[in-house]
């Protein structure tokens, strides 16, 4: 190495480097899309209807649920059936119960990690007899993922 090529180096060294291209925030996140891809604006639709169902109170341990949250409402809506797993049934009216998601009780969250043993739950009634309304609507590999405890509430051969 001469020392022409040491001096175009260090020349080259001291320009400033071009900017980096940024990416544009995309006003829909990846996975807003793929749910719509899913459910299509059904899921949207599904939320606020559900919403006018609500009371305001955990259907568990009666604490405040997000109702009149609007950033919020939907962590209060808790799928009985989740959706990513039981598509068939994910927009149903009767796939949800109102469960609060703050607090010390956080009956959502709880619910969604089998924290909660849901036969203990005061609302286990009104769950069971929503999920017998489901389970007709099931496919064959949706109803071989129902947890047991559910199971146990049919009066159906396997």
């Amino acid at each position: 190495m001469g020392l022409d090529e040491i001096r175009r180096l260090k020349d080259e060294a001291n320009k400033p480097k071009e900017p980096k291209k940024r990416k544009p925030i995309p006003k829909e996140s990846k996975k807003k899309k793929q749910q719509k891809k899913e459910y299509g604006d059904n899921l949207t639709a599904w939320f606020d209807e559900r919403r006018k169902e609500m009371t305001g109170r955990c259907k568990n341990c009666g604490k405040r649920s997000e109702k009149n949250s609007n950033q919020y409402f939907k962590f209060s809506i808790c799928h009985i059936l989740p959706k990513a797993r039981f598509k068939s049934v994910a927009t149903h009216p009767d796939n949800w119960i109102e469960l609060c998601f703050w607090g010390d009780n956080s009956c959502h969250t709880n619910m969604d990690n089998c924290i909660l043993d849901f036969t203990q739950m005061a609302c286990w009634d009104e769950i069971v007899v929503k999920f017998q309304k489901l389970w007709p609507l099931l496919n064959k590999r949706e109803k071989a993922s129902v947890p047991d405890i559910f199971k146990q509430y049919l009066n159906t051969d396997f």
